[in-house]
C-alpha cells in the first residue's frame, strides 16, 4: 500500500503541473475564442450602424429628389396656366380689336355711301 501512495504522490507531483499546463492552455484557448467572438460581435454592431446610416442617407436623397421633381412639375404647371391665361387675354384683345375694325369699316362704308349719295347727284347735275 505504501508503494501505491508513493506512486500516487509521484503522479501528483509530476502530473499536477502538466495537468495545470493543460488546463491553462484550455482556459487560454477559451478566452481567446471569447475575445474573437466579442470582436466579431463589435464589428457586426459597427456594420449594422453603418447600414442604418446608409439607409437614412438613401431615404433622404430619395425624398430630396422627389421634392425637386415635384417642384419642377409644379413650376411647369404654373407656367402653363399663366401662358394659357396670357394667350386667352391676347385672343380676347384681338377679337375686340377685330370687332372695332369691323365697326369702323362699317361706319366708313356708311359715311362713304352717304357721301356718294349726296355727292353723285350733285356731280350729275353739273
Amino acid at each position: 500500500m505504501i508503494e501505491f501512495i508513493v506512486i500516487l504522490q509521484v503522479i501528483i507531483v509530476i502530473g499536477g503541473p502538466l495537468f495545470l499546463i493543460h488546463i491553462n492552455k484550455r482556459v487560454g484557448s477559451y478566452a481567446s475564442e471569447v475575445g474573437k467572438i466579442t470582436a466579431m460581435s463589435k464589428k457586426i454592431d459597427d456594420v449594422v450602424e453603418q447600414q442604418k446610416q446608409i439607409t437614412k442617407a438613401t431615404e433622404e436623397t430619395k425624398s430630396d429628389i422627389f421634392h425637386l421633381a415635384w417642384n419642377k412639375k409644379e413650376a411647369q404647371t404654373i407656367k402653363r396656366s399663366k401662358l394659357e391665361m396670357y394667350l386667352e387675354e391676347i385672343f380676347e384683345t384681338l377679337d375686340i380689336m377685330y370687332k372695332n375694325v369691323e365697326k369702323a369699316h362699317a361706319s366708313d362704308e356708311a359715311e362713304a355711301e352717304k357721301f356718294s349719295v349726296t355727292l353723285i347727284p350733285k356731280l350729275t347735275t353739273i
